[in-house]
């Protein structure tokens, strides 16, 4: 996934990745009701943020310098879709 030029792995959404998210203010269980926010958390991630504000930070400098949401927003939805931790709270078989 670029952002702001530089490639970086996608987050796949761990028990550990779900948790941060969490300690940010992100809810998973209702992922539409905030999904920029969600978007942000997971560009955090991604980016090795600290904090929300450092993955708001880095897509306000990806849209400033010409860059688009709609590649982030498919590997979130990407990396949600494929996620273990995802599949597992469903009751899917997650696939290694």
């Amino acid at each position: 996934m670029t952002i702001n030029g530089n490639e970086y792995t996608a987050p796949t959404f761990t028990f550990s990745d779900v948790c941060q998210l969490e300690e940010w203010g992100i809810d998973t269980t209702s992922m539409a009701a905030r999904p920029l926010a969600l978007l942000a958390g997971f560009v955090a991630l991604a980016v090795g943020g600290k904090s929300l504000k450092d993955g708001e930070a880095a897509i306000d400098v990806h849209l400033a310098g010409g860059g688009k949401l709609d590649d982030i927003t498919a590997a979130m939805i990407d990396a949600i879709a494929n996620s273990g931790f995802f599949k597992a709270t469903a009751g899917e078989t997650a696939k290694t």
